[in-house]
């Protein structure tokens, strides 16, 4: 975008003195309202409406005087602001940018009879080659939408904030469709990114390596630079597939230790008493109190592992890389077998073991492997309870390993699931950025990801 001289400032009191002599003839109409939008209610008559450009093309200064004797809804989104001097942009606007996708009335301007709105809308330039406005240019309101893409765009960018303004305006400028918007910009904010939650305390790690947690159900940045997170035992642990090492910080600290490894992790697992087991490949590391970096936690080659939180100490549990079989280490450094054919992997809550076999899912009772269900395309552990995705359906098996129970599907599809192995619940990330939690038999709202990257 080219850089423009500053116009001469036009003040919208001329707008609001025409705007008087419109009052006359506006209809006192019914007291209801459904929402319509920003463009409509110009054409209509309803409103008078002033603009300022005050941040450059970002977000933008309004002003609405409501014409009617009723309430008036209005829905910003798509709506397009021209500017004074042709060789400025024109603007499309998003929502109001205090808009909260908790509170769906938020997205709009609810302006009272006779009354006026003003605050700040978010906006993208529609014009690539036009220059930016000065602080202080005035936009006027067109009765008409955006066109084409442009519209279809806004409207979705508007219902979800998270969504960066610069990519809007990148795809706009470029002719993308809504289609692209949703299959790119999803993945870079919300498909890459990761949850861990321990005991209430939920832990997010955005696409571009941010690691936020909640404390009193509000965010704080702990940390960046990561590509997976895991939290438990009072350990947080921070793996980025660059690097050869683990990033770890306590529940109340606040500043991460580095641990060399002799290789990027493709697992990292916390136990109680400020353990972490780490794999990479097939070599299993242990770290703990005491220890100044990993050590090699068993002489042969690990393809899975486990934890069972046990007294004194954790019970680990392995899948021998070779033969499939799943052994539990002991801790005069022998081990105890459990045949039943090669297992892929193998999971442990605080009350089972389960291992995934190529016939099915199996829990362990005594000795032996007893079927609970067929092959899960997805395995979580929590405290007594175990999760598993199969055939697209979320179930669950309690402590005693019995028949499976298929739970009722979240209000989103999940990009997301993980387990609270302390509060025995497991969480789920939406498409919109909203964290679930199912407990007590139901789903149940918990928090939304930070908001709108600026």
């Amino acid at each position: 975008m080219r850089p423009t001289r500053r116009p001469r400032r036009m003040t919208g009191a001329g707008l609001f003195a025409a705007s008087a002599l419109l009052l006359a003839f506006a209809s006192p109409g019914l007291a209801s309202e459904e929402p319509r939008t920003l463009f409509e209610a110009l054409k209509k008559k309803e409103v008078a409406f002033e603009a300022v450009a005050m941040h450059g093309f970002e977000k933008i200064d309004i002003t609405i005087l409501n014409l009617t004797d009723r309430t008036l809804t209005l829905d910003p989104a798509g709506s397009v602001l021209l500017p004074p001097d042709p060789a400025l942009q024109r603007l499309g606007l998003g929502a109001p940018v205090d808009a909260n996708p908790d509170a769906p009335l938020s997205f709009y301007l609810v302006v009272k009879p006779r009354g006026r709105w003003s605050g700040t809308v978010w906006a993208v330039c529609l014009d690539a080659e036009k220059g930016v406005p000065p602080n202080g240019v005035p936009y006027v309101l067109s009765d008409s939408p955006a066109e084409g893409n442009a519209l279809n765009l806004l409207k979705y960018w508007a219902r979800n904030p998270w969504i960066r303004q610069k990519t809007v305006n990148d795809l706009i400028w470029t002719g993308q469709d809504l289609g692209v918007l949703k299959s790119q910009v999803i993945p870079a904010r919300l498909r890459k990114s990761d949850v861990a939650v321990w005991d209430g305390t939920v832990f997010w790690l955005s696409g571009d390596g941010l690691l936020f947690r909640t404390r009193e159900d509000e965010w704080v940045e702990i940390g960046r630079g990561f590509d997976r997170v895991v939290a438990g035992h009072g350990l947080i642990a921070g793996t980025h597939r660059a690097l050869n090492g683990v990033r770890i910080l306590g529940f109340t600290g606040k500043t991460w230790r580095f641990l060399t490894l002799p290789g990027i992790p493709d697992e990292v697992r916390t136990a109680p008493g400020h353990v972490l087991y780490a794999r990479i490949g097939t070599d299993l590391y242990r770290f703990g109190p005491g220890d100044e970096r990993f050590h090699p936690a068993v002489p042969f080659p690990v393809a899975a592992f486990a934890i069972q939180a046990g007294e004194p100490e954790p019970e680990v549990f392995v899948v021998e890389a070779e033969s499939g079989t799943v052994r539990l280490l002991q801790a005069d450094g022998g081990h105890r077998e459990f045949p039943g054919g090669p297992a892929r992997r193998v999971h442990a809550t605080r009350a089972s073991v389960f291992a995934e076999f190529a016939t099915g899912l199996f829990v362990l009772r005594g000795s032996s492997w007893v079927k609970v269900a067929g092959p899960p395309s997805r395995f979580l552990a929590a405290g007594e309870t175990a999760f598993f995705v199969r055939e697209g359906g979320l179930h669950r098996v309690g402590p005693d390993g019995g028949e499976p129970e298929l739970l009722p599907k979240g209000r989103e599809p999940f990009l997301v699931l993980e387990t609270d192995r302390e509060a025995d619940a497991i969480y789920g990330l939406d498409e919109k950025g909203g964290i679930w939690t199912f407990e007590k038999n139901e789903w149940s709202f918990r928090i939304r990801i930070p908001g709108r990257e600026k």
